[in-house]
């Protein structure tokens, strides 16, 4: 089963999900390892899900608090009969680190224009009202 097929794509609609992006977000959990280094300047290595994603950026929760503007690499992590290409690290910048319990919820950002992820949201459509 492909990473996609695991995935739950659906656009987030109204315009607060949408506030200051110039990207439309899609709730999908895709499997990541997120690499950097923490406020105190420590290295971290993190595996976790995304929350949502964009085509150049992504949201997920980490243990570890980080520094806006500071520069972190995130790899796909592929199942176990996923291609190794999907594999690939790219570096991203922290946009926004906010508390979420007993962890962090982070928004990253891509500024290079190739694609880091794995999927294609060509066929994502907005959730129903019924959807929640």
């Amino acid at each position: 089963m492909s990473l996609e097929s695991k995935a739950s794509v659906l656009a987030i609609p109204g315009s607060a999900a949408r506030e200051h992006r110039s990207e439309r977000r899609y709730l999908q959990q895709l499997p990541i390892e997120v690499a950097g280094f923490d406020n105190a300047g420590r290295f971290f290595v993190e595996q976790v899900t995304t929350v949502d994603v964009s085509v150049s950026g992504c949201k997920f929760q980490l243990r570890t608090p980080l520094k806006t503007g500071s520069m972190i690499a995130i790899r796909m992590l592929a199942d176990q009969h996923g291609p190794a290409a999907i594999r690939r690290t790219f570096l991203f910048r922290v946009a926004h680190v906010h508390r979420k319990g007993v962890g962090w919820a982070v928004g990253v950002w891509r500024p290079q224009p190739n694609k880091p992820w794995c999927t294609d949201f060509a066929g994502a459509k907005e959730p129903s009202l019924g959807d929640s």
